[in-house]
């Protein structure tokens, strides 16, 4: 080392993403400056191989500093400068990059200048995962605050990056570092206090790749901590807020005005380019509505041919079919195009990604009602292959119109539609997807909340006039969406009430499918089905394919959703539709619909077409932000009607909820954990309950089977020394259900929580989690959420017939997955849960004689959930317990051929009839909840076939 070459010290911090650290690392690697060393802190994260990446370090060494417990980021940072050997410091986020000339590009300015500090810019990346290459991507964006150090910028704005940054380590040493009281902006406040004294030196070239990630990846703080941290930076630093910068502020607050005002004016030049635009268009409209007329004249003639006929002739229909599908192209083609041009203007005015373009979605946001700023979405192609294999095609549609003739039962089914100010095109498909359907016994009640806009009027009364099964309402004013679906309720005389959105569209087979639940199906209240959407483009996409009726998960959130179907003197009996629920008005109906029934029914077919525009939660969940709280409100009372005491909080997102119920009595938990040696595993586990759990009237009841370890006896010597600890020895051949039971008698708890030893606490209130479910009556088993190391799902639920006898639903998934089964994150019901972390109440586990001991190793926990789901308790999964799990350590993979075979004796009922709790449309080959494949019946039998001819 040499003053002409000092040794520079890079600082990479990481917690809990090791597979981004590879990446990082090549980048220093490739720096043509040298020496360097790397200081790697490991803030309290998983285990990091650092073989590979002294690998790919070369001849820089590592130092590498694992803290056994998260201290936060400023801890981590000061723990790197106290362990750094060089001159000069660095720092590197454990997602960021430096390109190959970073350290050398400071360094030298720093020399040259005799700067303490120094910075260059940073190019934004998007990074984001692309689900059908299985690759990430990035996209550059734009340039980090490109510009000459000013303080008073400083103070107003943390537009430096810390990764730019090359500090003297005599500097940092000076100004102590990072204040530890800070757990975000912690690099702002450190710039505040030395930039005063040290002005930083910069350098206006691109050197460092600041990635930004897809929501699905990224790892932030929450709106409020982001609040908590800036008003702390202002206290702290409040002597510097004085009138200069003041007036700074006011200056950039008038250049923002100035812009939004251009943008304005650019808004009224393309409302006029528009305006223009339908103004020419105009006369072809016109021709397109005259021919419009005229089919749909003939469609009505063919379908009272075929009401006085009885009969349907195939020739007809195929021509009502043609004509129908000309009229929706026509209809979306005029819409469309005009669309299309308008975006153009748009585009080349604002160009996306752009300042002007943020500013401007931030103004028209309100207009998108209009329908001409709608997005599209990638076409779901996977999805679009599998419509085409199994939704009816054109004859299976003739043959419904036949049958549903012939059906013994047909109800009438009143659609209820509140209208107000829709999209022409979207209001007229809406109203043909209707008139498509294959069974007619049908009205369609609408009640328009006084629209201002002429075409919806004009169309309304155009369909009644045509067709005497739509009655439409209009009303003296806007009573919203409740209002207007309660007075359109109001005219409904139907057997059956279903509920359509004026935007969204039913299969041609829906109402057909419901009757024919109902004819086959006995007495049924409540009818739901699955559902997908219409992106902007008009393609059919993101489908939701539920459980069949999971009570649990309807109070985590409010999946049954559409296609939704009630019986109307159910609905008089709980007073219909409420005002005072807005944007939640539909989940406070379902829940007060179930509250009085319990005859619930799911159709496993897509019904329900869910469009997708910028006034539609279907787009934008965040649209309708009241949404959430109202929801609430309805879930509050929904809960105290049944005499619950709870508070509910957020869950995993908006619009879905978690309930914390209220613990009248703090019972004794008896944690049951086998094991056979493997002291280093026993100890993260038993110690991570001890350190981490805030429940704490529990007892360890750790049951030895064969251990022979000197660790391991030595530290259970210590655990004895422990009141809570209860140490069991069982040393006949092993035997999981044997084993369970005989601590089971063994201990002294009212509810019981059997453990894996390979596990690790992760939720402070894992316990609490788990038990205000295992304390509800209903409550027969409560699972939780399992993590591999790396943050992938382990368990999440387990599904009968999955990859064959049962298998782990969202396995291998990232820990916040959402899928075609929507999200891991859901409390949800299952047949079984696994007992690598089950809990339940002793006098349960009593009344079904606990575990069946002719298992030996694998199946038990299921089998002991299957008999407490024929007793009439209910399974439960909470995300909101979760642990590491460190899968098999113990006993490795090999299942005993008997515990197979009893396996199939016992699920053989779900395995031939399905799981209630899993879409079949969904894949049982891969735990993905990906969509079902032809030929997977006979992969599953030969898997099974195998398994069962072992020896």
């Amino acid at each position: 080392m040499n003053r002409q070459n000092p040794l520079i010290s890079i600082i990479v911090r990481t917690k809990d993403r090791p597979n981004l650290l590879k990446r990082v690392f090549t980048s220093i690697s490739a720096q043509t400056y040298t020496p360097l060393e790397v200081i790697l802190v490991n803030d309290g994260g998983c285990d990091i191989d650092t073989e590979d990446l002294k690998g790919l370090l070369d001849d820089i060494p590592l130092n590498y500093l694992r803290l056994e417990s998260n201290h936060g980021r400023a801890f981590a940072a000061n723990t790197g400068i106290k362990n750094a050997s060089g001159e000069y410091i660095c720092f590197l986020d454990d997602d960021d990059e430096y390109y190959p000339e970073h350290v050398s590009t400071l360094f030298s300015a720093a020399i040259q200048g005799d700067y303490g500090i120094v910075y260059t810019d940073a190019l934004k990346v998007r990074r984001r995962f692309n689900a059908e290459t299985g690759q990430m991507e990035e996209h550059e964006s734009e340039i980090f605050g490109s510009y000459d150090f000013s303080y008073i910028d400083l103070i107003t704005e943390n537009y430096i990056p810390l990764t730019t940054i090359l500090f003297t380590k005599r500097i940092l040493l000076e100004a102590g570092g990072f204040d530890r009281s800070f757990e975000l902006y912690e690099d702002w406040d450190l710039l505040l206090r030395v930039a005063e004294k040290h002005p930083p030196f910069h350098i206006p070239k691109v050197t460092v790749k600041y990635i930004f990630w897809d929501r699905m990846y990224q790892i932030s703080q929450s709106e409020s901590e982001r609040h908590k941290y800036y008003h702390r930076i202002f206290h702290k630093h409040r002597e510097k807020f004085n009138a200069d910068v003041v007036l700074h502020l006011k200056k950039k607050r008038d250049i923002i005005e100035g812009e939004l005002q251009n943008t304005l004016n650019i808004y009224k030049k393309i409302e006029k380019e528009y305006k223009d635009y339908i103004k020419l268009s105009e006369d072809r409209m016109q021709e397109y509505e005259d021919r419009i007329q005229e089919h749909n004249k003939k469609i009505q003639e063919l379908r009272e041919k075929l009401e006085y006929q009885g009969t349907i002739n195939k020739n007809l229909e195929e021509k009502v079919a043609l004509l129908e599908r000309e009229i929706h192209l026509m209809m979306n083609t005029i819409g469309w195009r005009a669309l299309t041009k308008l975006r153009r203007i748009r585009d080349k005015i604002t160009p996306p990604g752009s300042s002007r373009r943020r500013i401007y979605e931030g103004i028209i946001s309100p207009l998108k009602y209009r329908g001409i700023l709608t997005s599209t979405h990638r076409t779901d192609n996977e999805y679009l292959k599998w419509l085409s294999k199994n939704e009816p095609d054109a004859e299976a549609l003739n043959l419904q119109l036949t049958e549903s003739l012939q059906f013994p039962d047909r109800p009438k089914i009143s659609i209820i539609v509140p209208v107000y100010n829709t999209d022409r095109n979207m209001l007229i498909s809406m109203l043909n997807s209707v008139l498509s359907q294959t069974y007619d016994n049908w009205e369609l009640c609408i009640a328009d909340g006084n629209s201002d806009i002429p075409h919806v009027k004009e169309v309304l009364s155009e369909y009644s006039d045509r067709d005497n099964r739509i009655k439409v309402t209009f009303l003296d004013k806007n009573y919203n969406i409740a209002g207007n679906s309660g007075r359109a309720l109001e005219t409904a005389t139907g057997e059956f009430v279903a509920f359509l959105d004026h935007d969204d569209e039913l299969s041609p087979f829906a109402l057909y499918e419901v009757v024919r639940v109902l004819n086959n199906s006995g007495e049924i209240d409540i009818i739901y089905s699955d559902e997908d959407k219409i992106n902007p483009s008009g393609k059919r996409c993101h489908p939701f394919f539920k459980p069949d009726w999971s009570p649990d998960l309807l109070t985590s959130v409010n999946y049954v959703c559409h296609l939704l179907a009630i019986r109307k003197t159910l609905l008089e009996k709980i007073g219909g539709i409420r005002d005072g629920y807005d944007g939640a008005q539909d989940y406070d109906l379902v829940l007060r619909c179930v509250s009085g029934t319990s005859k619930i029914f799911h159709i496993p077919k897509v019904l329900y077409h869910w469009r997708m525009h910028s006034e539609s939660t279907a787009q934008n969940i965040y649209i309708k932000d009241y949404a959430h709280e109202s929801g609430k409100k309805a879930l509050e009372e929904y809960l105290s009607g049944k005499g619950i005491e709870a508070e509910i909080d957020k869950g995993a997102g908006i619009t879905n909820y978690r309930i914390n119920y209220r613990l009248s009595e703090l019972p004794r938990v008896s944690i049951i954990i086998p094991f056979k040696d493997k002291y280093r595993l026993l100890k993260k586990c038993t110690e991570s309950i001890i350190n981490k759990s805030s429940y704490k009237n529990y007892e360890l009841v750790l049951v030895s089977n064969n251990s022979a370890e000197k660790q391991l006896f030595d530290y259970l010597e210590e655990l004895k020394e422990l009141p809570s600890v209860r140490i069991l020895e069982y040393n006949e051949p092993f035997n999981y259900s044997k084993l369970n039971n005989y601590a089971v008698k063994h201990s002294d708890g009212e509810v019981l929580l059997f453990l894996n030893n390979d596990t690790e606490v992760i939720s402070v209130d894992w316990i609490e989690s788990m038990l205000g479910h295992a304390l509800r009556k209903e409550t027969g088993a409560v699972g939780c959420k399992l993590l591999y190391p790396d943050n992938t799902i382990q368990h999440a639920g387990v599904v009968i017939g999955l990859t064959g006898f049962a298998g782990h639903v969202f396995s291998g998934l990232p820990g916040d997955a959402y899928t075609y089964f929507g999200s891991a994150d859901f409390v949800r019901n299952y047949l079984a849960v696994t007992g690598a972390c089950m809990m339940m109440r002793k006098e349960v586990f009593n009344e079904t004689g606990g575990f069946d001991e002719r298992f030996i190793l694998c199946g038990s926990d299921v089998e002991i959930c299957l008999r407490l789901i024929e007793k009439g308790y209910r399974i439960i999964y909470t995300p909101f317990a979760k642990l590491y799990h460190y899968e098999a350590k113990t006993r490795g993979k090999d299942i005993p051929h008997g515990d197979f075979k009893l396996s199939s004796t016992v699920y053989n009922k779900y395995l031939t009839e399905g799981d209630p709790y899993y879409n079949p449309n969904l894949t049982r080959l891969k735990t993905d909840c990906s969509l079902r494949s032809n030929g997977e019946e006979k992969i599953l039998k030969e898997i099974i076939k195998n398994a069962l001819g072992q020896s």
